[in-house]
């Protein structure tokens, strides 16, 4: 016991002190793997949302009519798409 508050007396650094009991390799979590489908689809989302920035460029560069619009579809599509996936967690996790 007295050896133990020596111990941390010593350590004059701002590091957490773990338990030497506790073994660090054992609480690794296994990496998550998404399925071929999903990522298929986060692709495509990606590859849209290039596309309307793309787009959105163009329509400041060409002074078009239109760049207020592209420039909502910059801002709305990430919120749809970061909605969306928030509503799945919840709903996924009622069913469980």
């Amino acid at each position: 016991m007295n050896d133990k508050i020596k111990s941390e007396q010593l350590n004059t650094d701002n590091s957490v002190n773990v338990p030497e009991e506790q073994n660090l390799e054992n609480n690794k979590e296994e990496p998550v793997r998404h399925s071929l489908p999903s990522r298929i689809l986060a692709i495509v989302l990606l590859l849209i949302f290039v596309g309307i920035l793309i787009g959105y460029i163009y329509t400041i560069v060409t002074k078009s009519k239109y760049t207020f619009s592209m420039l909502f579809l910059v801002i709305i599509y990430p919120l749809i798409v970061y909605l969306i996936l928030w509503l799945k967690k919840v709903f996924d996790r009622k069913e469980d």
